[in-house]
């Protein structure tokens, strides 16, 4: 525990000013807002579990590629708020161990990269609930729209392939209409069964690493790390 949580005298140790204030504020400050984001994020979850039971009109051809509720894998900022704020309290803790008690860097990266990954999980675990709706949708939609590219080919091959003359094909929409439904048979089997995607768990590995680089300082020379990083770079 560092010093500035405990005074020594002459009776033996006893807590500091700045001590009681960590004590009997803080923390206790820090646990109700933990415990009121982790209730919010439970309900988040109830939530969206209630919605994917319903009833969905989902579209296997919505360009979001998530039949239209992609937008609810936008990085969720409130909680990626908290996660800031919980990666700069790790990082504060460690760097206390490794200044006060001489600890090493390394001894931590497994609740470095712990930490990453419980912040994707917890920002992308809620949406998992909709994989079963998702999926049946997509092969759903595959089906469909292959049986309709299949008739819509088909007729056009019965009406222009073996024809002598094909100059009126030249600006007919026949053509036109081949390409787009083509173009859309695509974004249905590119359909995602989730609806966040790399972009979701990128910004929340950044927002849980981000308070942690400075640690680096502990274990290595910024100013060789940026000069090795340039020379490869260069």
């Amino acid at each position: 525990m560092s010093v500035w949580m405990q005074i020594p005298g002459e009776q033996g140790i006893r807590a500091s000013w700045a001590g009681l204030w960590h004590i009997f504020i803080s923390l206790p400050v820090i646990q109700y807002l933990l415990l009121r984001w982790i209730w919010r994020w439970i309900i988040w979850l109830i939530y969206f579990t209630k919605i994917s039971r319903m009833p969905l009109q989902l579209t296997p051809a919505h360009p979001d590629k998530a039949g239209g509720i992609g937008f609810l894998g936008i990085p969720p900022a409130p909680f990626l708020q908290v996660t800031l704020a919980m990666a700069i309290i790790i990082a504060t803790t460690i760097a206390e161990k490794i200044f006060w008690a001489h600890e090493r860097l390394p001894a931590y990266y497994p609740v470095m990269i712990g930490f990453a990954v419980i912040s994707i999980l917890i920002n992308v675990l809620p949406l998992i609930v909709y994989m079963g709706p998702l999926s049946k949708q997509r092969r759903k939609g595959i089906f469909e729209y292959s049986t309709l590219i299949q008739n819509h080919h088909r007729a056009f091959e019965e009406k222009w392939l073996g024809k002598p003359d094909v100059s009126m094909l030249l600006g007919s929409p026949d053509a036109s209409s081949t390409t787009d439904l083509n173009s859309t048979f695509d974004t249905v089997t590119g359909m995602r069964v989730f609806p966040f995607n790399l972009k979701t768990m990128l910004s929340s590995v950044m927002i849980a690493v981000l308070p942690m680089l400075p640690l680096l300082a502990f274990e290595y020379n910024w100013v060789e790390l940026l000069k090795k990083i340039a020379g490869m770079l260069l």
